[in-house]
């Protein structure tokens, strides 16, 4: 609940508290409907079938928040990678957003998956009366530790891929990391060989400006005449 008070909070975006106002509304509606659906002839909606739902809500939360932090990553990654490219991109706060806005829907999506799943299996025929109450209580201990493992696997789970993705990419980071220094460093030199020519040749030096020496600008027309002999 805090996390929705600070989007409405934080966000100045009228149509991104549209869209996230939106996406609750849409997972009340997808669950209310899922609850209302009729089941299968024979399955009845009782103890074992609300046990359950109250599982399959768990497991919606669980499968919302992967898919909204594995695309909140995606997204500021790529916008990362395109801001050293001089683009602009979405704030923190927008990319939260949407990513919220698709935790919420995915999770309302797998409720309502596995509740039809639950109505209309035929196993689930007269499930709720054959039930003894010894059989309830290890189910209710079962999905306990179901979802117990859950909360402790998914953790690794998710650490192990983000170790790998870092390593996967890590030469593509490099790559782009090095082309972006290479960049600035072409852009330092165009404006060092020609303060060095003002320097040299008119003897203007502005006020507190470095002096570039000979050597220097040596090294500097050597480093782009290499520049250019690639691109030829």
């Amino acid at each position: 609940m805090s996390q929705i008070i600070q989007i409405f909070n934080d966000s100045s975006s009228l149509t991104l508290k549209l869209i996230f106002g939106a996406s609750i509304i849409l997972h009340i509606l997808i669950i209310v409907l899922s609850i209302r659906r009729k089941p299968l002839e024979g399955v009845t909606k009782g103890k074992v079938w609300i046990t359950y739902l109250v599982s399959y809500w768990l497991l919606g939360s669980v499968a919302g928040t992967i898919a909204g932090a594995a695309l909140s990553l995606i997204l500021q990654g790529i916008f990362y990678i395109l801001s050293l490219f001089n683009y602009n991109h979405p704030t923190d706060i927008t990319i939260y957003t949407i990513a919220m806005v698709v935790k919420i829907v995915t999770g309302a999506i797998t409720f309502a998956v596995l509740n039809k799943k639950y109505l209309t299996s035929k196993d689930n025929i007269a499930r709720e009366e054959n039930t003894t109450t010894k059989q309830y209580i290890l189910l209710i201990l079962k999905l306990i530790g179901i979802g117990m493992l859950i909360l402790f696997a998914i953790p690794l789970i998710a650490i192990f891929i983000a170790g790998y993705l870092v390593f996967k990419v890590l030469g593509i980071g490099n790559f782009i990391g090095n082309a972006a220094v290479n960049r600035v460093r072409e852009v330092h030199d165009d404006i060092d060989i020609h303060t060095y020519e003002r320097q040299r040749y008119s003897g203007n030096v502005q006020p507190h400006e470095r002096i570039i020496s000979d050597s220097e600008a040596e090294e500097i027309k050597e480093r782009i005449k290499k520049r250019n002999q690639i691109f030829k």
